[in-house]
């Protein structure tokens, strides 16, 4: 699942069918575990916005949260998170030549653990600065995912676009 997949609900067979149930003249709730919920006022069209001289408003918005290295050196976990990192996951980390591996394998917690995935947000919201490796200075942040489709005569297109503090 890619940084910002959309689980589907039951029933749907597509995004774009998850998405089109969606469309209404009621304002859309969007709530998921992964997502802060937002609510998307629909009422208002792109054409009044395009006659107010505001910005288009997205059919759907996501936010999510991410954690990002903000110095140079690389992103990277201290010894404390990368092992409480895998007592979550329920990982089994050994030692090997100063580096610390999961499993039999070769990978580093690092490179195994999504950007956005929840156990590693706790970790470094609740470790704060000590969840950071040498030479990293983790930080949580916000992104905001805009979805807007577009329809010409019916032909639909999909076009995704980001904010970030």
């Amino acid at each position: 699942m890619s940084a910002f997949s959309m689980p589907l609900r039951a029933g749907t067979a597509t995004v774009a069918d998850d998405l089109r149930e969606n469309m209404s003249s009621e304002p859309v709730v969007v709530n998921e575990d992964w997502m802060a919920p937002i609510i998307v006022d629909k009422r208002r069209s792109h054409t009044d916005n395009a006659r107010s001289g505001e910005a288009p408003m997205p059919d759907v918005r996501f936010t999510r949260k991410v954690v990002i290295n903000r110095c140079f050196g690389g992103f990277g976990l201290s010894r404390d998170a990368a092992f409480e990192l895998a007592r979550r996951k329920g990982w089994t980390l050994r030692e090997e030549d100063g580096y610390i591996l999961v499993g039999e394998g070769h990978d580093q917690v690092d490179d195994l653990i999504a950007r956005d995935d929840p156990d590693l947000i706790d970790v470094v919201e609740t470790m704060g600065k000590a969840a950071s490796g040498i030479s990293a200075d983790l930080r949580v942040v916000e992104v905001v995912l805009n979805v807007d489709i577009q329809n010409t005569d019916g032909l639909e297109k999909v076009h995704v676009w980001g904010q970030t503090p």
